[in-house]
Formats: structure tokens, sequence, C-alpha cells
């Protein structure tokens, strides 16, 4: 006789109701160490892989070390040191095994002291058998409690009941009765008489402990009580039950309302997600937290149900997977969500219709510093709204320990400097680059290092220290003015030789980029206005090299535009930066 070495084919089925540290011990029995956090996080990955493990042995009377060494793992993972008389025997045990335990059973994972305890998977299985019922956070002496509890006498159970039932008032009694009476009942499914129901409970205010607990009035009080919408489980009543016993509710029932609710419990969440069917069941406060979750000041919203319907109805920027959804990865990368944490993915779309695609901060920041401004991630020509730029911050802001989303943040405030300064002739730069050749790439890339190096030269760099990037740094300029202005005559010179090696339509871009200025308060960039100081880098060159007596053609005072300019279009072209700007002191 073949038998399976695969603890779940003794089992049979495993759902929502199983508990996590049966399928902890199946993983076991197949040589894998998981946890109940790593179940909870890739259960339908982990169930997968247990459905299809196939490894069978033939039962005989002696087996060779290979076959011992695969009993003992599928046995147990606690005892390492068998008398292989008792690893038979403790083989044979589960191999004979028909759910027949004994009154005095011993629980606990075979040893070799114990190879005919009863495990936990064996006392799983006696349950089911049987039809008693499991939850998936029932422990293993939780189980063993419900096996014991089998072989008391009937007399005994009653009596113990009573005790119990004599402490309820009439509607915990009812509560008990409609329990009983919903397990063989069809599944609840929300329909136009829940939604008039509903209506008409809005404003139950009875205690829950008190309440008759339909599905309908169930979904009532997870709404006004807990801020969740239960309105898609098959079973409203069971689950306001386990919300009312638990501070870290997960759904009891095994359907689809538990897998979207473990993929993404806030969707559920009325402060964060308009639920259209329960708008009736929004109290003010409830409005005002949502409206803010979607970077709304309250005060401007007159009608905040309409508006919140509305906001279903376009393009929206939400945090996690959005259940109901046909995709299963992301958008740009194409990463398969089983390979990512589900809390860390973005959607972006429109809710009623379910037309979403999901994104990574990765690949927002990337999308981002390709684009230089807040384009609609898939359609071509259309800009982000500032809502849903400043829901993306605030998603970001929820993960402040978390790499990827500071990235992101720092990368957002990039492209607002980006955009606030852009003008045409910058757009224009960005194309030519980006559709150039490779050589010409190169010149620019060039030009802006000795431009850069050009500016730090102004300072009095003399190469070979660090740059002088405050003010103190650059005390002793008057002392050594004529060896600094050689060093910028001959920087100078190298900065107008490389735009002059350039073929005519690109020195023409060149000359016409803006000259860039950076802020004493908070270092941001933006464009020079004042024609007298030079409208382009190229006029601030020139007034320079043929104005010595002007004003502005102080070296140190050009030294801030030159540096300024050369590490804006860097950023701007390869995302990259000279130096740390907000170290970085306005010189007179």
């Amino acid at each position: 006789m073949n038998f399976s070495l695969n603890r779940y084919s003794n089992l049979g089925n495993i759902d929502y109701s199983t508990p996590l540290c049966v399928i902890e011990e199946i993983m076991k029995c197949l040589g894998q160490e998981v946890t109940a956090e790593d179940i909870k996080v890739q259960r339908e990955v982990i169930l997968s892989y247990i459905q299809t493990q196939d490894k069978f042995i033939t039962i005989k009377e002696h087996y060779p070390e290979e076959e011992l060494s695969d009993i003992s793992v599928f046995v147990s993972q606690k005892e390492t040191s068998w008398d292989t008389q008792n690893l038979i025997k403790a083989f044979n045990h589960i191999v004979n095994y028909k759910n027949n335990i004994p009154e005095n059973f011993t629980y606990g994972s075979k040893t070799n002291n114990n190879p005919l305890s009863y495990d936990i998977c064996m006392l799983y299985s006696y349950c089911v058998e049987n039809g008693i019922r499991t939850n998936c956070t029932d422990t293993f002496n939780e189980l063993a409690a419900y096996v014991r509890l089998s072989f008391a006498k009937r007399h005994v159970l009653l009596d113990t009941l009573v005790v119990k039932l004599s402490q309820l008032d009439n509607f915990g009694l009812i509560n008990v009765l409609k329990e009983s009476k919903y397990g063989e009942k069809t599944e609840f499914v929300f329909s136009d008489n829940s939604r008039d129901c509903i209506e008409k409970l809005r404003n139950i205010n009875k205690p829950l402990s008190k309440a008759v607990l339909t599905h309908e009035e169930a979904i009532v009080y997870a709404a006004k009580i807990y801020n969740i919408d239960i309105s898609c489980s098959s079973s409203p009543a069971r689950e306001i039950l386990e919300m009312a016993k638990s501070d870290n509710f997960k759904p009891v029932t095994d359907d689809k309302f538990r897998e979207n609710y473990v993929l993404n419990s806030g969707y559920y969440d009325m402060t964060k997600f308009w639920k259209s069917r329960l708008s009736s069941l929004y109290s003010e406060k409830m409005l005002m937290t949502l409206l803010s979750s979607e970077c709304v000041n309250h005060r401007d919203i007159s009608e905040p149900r309409q508006f919140l319907h509305e906001i279903t109805l376009t393009k929206n920027i939400y945090p996690g997977i959005i259940p109901g959804v046909d995709y299963l990865d992301t958008y740009i990368y194409k990463t398969p969500f089983s390979e990512l944490n589900p809390k860390h993915i973005i959607s972006y779309g429109v809710l009623k219709t379910k037309d979403i695609i999901a994104l990574t901060p990765e690949e927002i920041t990337k999308f981002l510093i390709t684009h230089k401004e807040f384009k609609d991630f898939r359609s071509e020509g259309e800009i982000l709204n500032e809502r849903n730029l400043k829901k993306i911050i605030l998603i970001c802001k929820s993960f402040p320990h978390e790499e990827k989303f500071l990235t992101l943040l720092n990368t957002i405030r990039d492209t607002k400097t980006f955009t606030t300064v852009m003008n045409s002739k910058m757009k224009e730069f960005i194309s030519y680059v980006n559709n150039c050749e490779q050589g010409t790439k190169h010149q620019i890339n060039t030009l802006l290092d000795n431009m850069f190096e050009l500016g730090m030269v102004m300072r009095g760099w003399n190469k070979e220290t660090e740059h002088p990037l405050s003010e103190s740094a650059c005390t002793d300029f008057s002392l050594k003015y004529d060896e600094i202005e050689t060093r910028v005559g001959e920087s100078m010179q190298t900065v107008i030789d490389n735009i002059n090696s350039m073929t005519d339509t690109t020195k023409m871009i060149i000359k016409s980029l803006p000259l860039i200025k950076l802020s004493e308060k908070d270092k941001s960039y933006y464009r020079n206005t004042n024609s007298d100081e030079g409208l382009t880098f190229y006029d601030r060159l020139m007034l320079i090299s043929t104005n010595p007596d002007s004003i502005y053609s102080c070296l140190r005072l050009s030294s801030n535009y030159i540096i300024a300019t050369s590490q804006y279009y860097n950023a701007l072209i390869n995302g990259k930066q000279y130096i740390d700007v907000t170290k970085l002191d306005f010189i007179q």
C-alpha cells in the first residue's frame, strides 16, 4: 500500500476556519518552516505549495535509512533522536488513524517517549469529522479541549450550557437561536431589500448585546461602532460577533469577503473609502474624516455625500490593491502582486468601474524622474490633479521609515521644483536630450560638469580641496584674486569651447537655456527674470567675459548662478546632483 507523506492528503480540505497552527504543522511535515504571520501574508502561495506536494511511501515492515529519514520529518520535527522501533510505531499510528480517539488520550507532538501521542493534525481531523467548528485562531490546546469535551456526559454539557444561557437576556437568547439557524441558511447577498432595511435601522441605538442581530442589523452596527463595511460578507451577523470580541478583527466566514479583507482591510474602512450603498450610515464625523483622507477641506464641501460619490466616478488615488480588479501585476514593471507587500501598492483609476491600475512607489518615482512633470500615468496629455498628488504624499507619509516612500516624497518635491521653473525652452531641452545621439549627450553632460567646475572656481576653489560651499570657506578670496581670476579665465574658456564644439542645433538650444537662481530662503530653484543679470546662462557668461566692470560680473556673485544652473540642468536630464544645495551659501 502506498501512503502519502503529506498530512494535507489525510485532512482533505483546508479553508479559512482551519487553525493556522494546523497549516504550520502540515508545512513542517513537508520539511518547511513557516509562521502564522507568513500564512496570513502568503496564504494562497503556501496553500498552493501544500496542495501540489506529492510524495508517497510504500508501507512495509522494514525501511531503508533514506526512507526512515523522510518518515522522521513527516512524523515529528520535535524529536531528533528516534529509536527506529518507536519511529515506526509513531508512523503506523498515523497510517492507521481513522479519527478514533480514546477518552484518556495524550496529545502533543510525537516523540521517542510518546510515539502514540495525538498530534495537532490528528485532533483537527477528529474535529472536522465530527462537525466541531474551528477557527483560524484556535490553538493546539483549544483543539485538545474540544476533543475532550466530546467525551463529556451529555447532561454535563447541557448543565454547563444552561448556566451560560441563563446569563443572557431575551435578545441574547434570540442571537443563539439565530446563529444555529444561520448555520443551515443560504449565504447573505446584499440587495435592494437590504438597502431599504438598513435605511430603517440607521438610527438604531440599543446596545449590541440586546440586538436581534439580523444581517442588516449587523451591517449597521459594524458601520456605526467600528466604521467597517461588512456588507460583502456571506454572514454579516457572524462577523459582527467576531468584531465585538476581538481588537484585531479578521473575518470568520470562508468567502470572498475574507480573502479581499486580508488583501486590503483598508478598503472596507468607511473613513478611507466611500461606500455608496451605505451612505445613510455615515455620521458627520465619518464624513469629515473621509474628506480629510481624500485631501479635501470639509468646509469647502456643501454636499459631502454627493461629492464623495462623484469621486468614485473619476480617476483617484487609493492605498493598497482594490478588490475585484482583474489584474495580478503592477502597471509599469509588471511585477506580480505575489512578490510585493500588498500594503505598499498604490492604486489609480475609477473606483466605480474598477478601471484601475496598480503602482509601486518605485514605479511612480521612475515615472516622475523620466517625465519631470506630474503626467497621468497612462493617459498621454493629461495631468495628475493636485488632490491626487496630495493623496500620494499622504500615503507616503504613512510609511515614515520605508526608504522607497521617502525617495518618492523627495522626487515629488524635486518634480514640483522643476514644474514651477519649467518653461518651453526647458521642455525643448529635455526632449532634445532624450532623442539625440549618445555623442551629443556626452557633450552636454561634459558642458554641465565644466559649468559646475567654473562656478566653484569662481568661489576660489583650487580643484584640490573640498568644494567651498559656505561663505566662510571663501574668506581669503581677495588675497588670492589674481590666482583665482586666472583659473576662472581658463575654466570659462573651457566652457565656451564646449559650446562652440557643438552642432548648430545643439548650440542654439544650449544658448537659450534660462539662467537659474537659488532662493536664499528655502533653496528652491527659479528662473532669473532680471535682464541686467542675464536671462540665459550664456548671457551671464558673455556678461562676465565682455563687461568686467559691471556689478553683475562679480565672480563670487556669479558663482551662485552658475552653480545653481549646472546643478538644476544636471538633475533635470540625469536625475543627479553635484552637491547638497541646502549647504550652499549665497555669496554677495
